[in-house]
């Protein structure tokens, strides 16, 4: 939800980007390790889209999309490293090898079951017509 968020807000309600915002939610979700948001948050990084441009956090975030297997990321990795001086590369792959993706309390999405099942708390209706569904946009 988070990157998809995040999506949503880089690409702007009004035809304006919100990167700063697009930051936050990339952050949070790369974070939490996705994929996508991490390489989008490398992206964003690399091109000051938000934020000031901060190679050494673009480095960081392509290193832990390549490390699951992004490619793309493996090769924006690359290109960033080349642009980096040697201290500010060793510092970046130093904050890669100390990151360690967060993880979410399940408590806060977890359903306790009602004693006797989802059935037996259902309320009795009888001959009663349900209206028809309500068909549902998908979020790309």
């Amino acid at each position: 939800a988070m990157h998809n968020l995040a999506v949503l807000t880089a690409e702007g309600s009004d035809g304006h980007p919100d990167y700063a915002g697009a930051l936050t939610w990339f952050k949070k979700a790369a974070e939490y390790g996705v994929r996508d948001s991490q390489f989008n948050l490398g992206i964003l990084c690399a091109r000051g889209l938000g934020q000031a441009a901060d190679l050494p956090q673009a480095y960081l975030w392509f290193a832990v999309a390549a490390s699951q297997g992004d490619e793309d990321a493996a090769k924006k990795r690359d290109e960033v490293a080349l642009r980096l001086d040697a201290l500010a590369l060793e510092t970046a792959k130093s904050n890669f090898a100390a990151f360690k993706a967060k993880t979410a309390d399940l408590s806060a999405v977890e359903v306790q079951i009602p004693q006797g099942g989802w059935d037996a708390t259902a309320p009795k209706v009888e001959n009663r017509k349900l209206p028809a569904p309500v068909s549902k946009a998908k979020i790309s």
